[in-house]
């Protein structure tokens, strides 16, 4: 049985979480929209302007002395290179692979030739040596 205490305990616990769940979630969901208009400010940038008088796209930085991307653009391009790197690295795999199965291939070849031939070469001194045999 639980003690009145232990009890108490639990619940102002169950209380003091209960408050802070819709906290964390609207803080993530305010993040969440924060990226998602980032990253469509960096679409929107990308894109070719239709007039010359076109607003700076919002994704630079406020300073017109330092027009880097922001954080969403710069994660953007992260990715994309991560994406290509890894790609690289599947087909340089998939070759090296390739590669070593043909390398793999072919010496197990020699090895089945040279053993078939030691094996004829052996058939034949046994099969000589029977035929010495019966001949005295």
């Amino acid at each position: 049985m639980k003690s009145p205490r232990h009890l108490g305990l639990v619940a102002a616990t169950t209380i003091a979480l209960a408050g802070l769940l819709p906290a964390a979630h609207a803080q993530d969901t305010t993040r969440e929209q924060r990226m998602d208009q980032a990253l469509q400010n960096y679409r929107g940038a990308n894109t070719a302007p239709a007039t010359r008088d076109a607003p700076a796209p919002a994704y630079r930085s406020a300073d017109p002395r330092n027009p880097q991307p922001g954080p969403a653009a710069r994660a953007e391009q992260n990715i994309k290179e991560g994406a290509h790197n890894a790609g690289a690295a599947v087909k340089r795999g998939a070759r090296r692979t390739g590669e070593a199965i043909k390398h793999g291939a072919e010496r197990t070849g020699e090895a089945v030739g040279n053993g078939m031939e030691r094996s004829g070469a052996a058939i034949r001194r046994g099969g000589e040596k029977l035929k010495d045999k019966s001949a005295s």
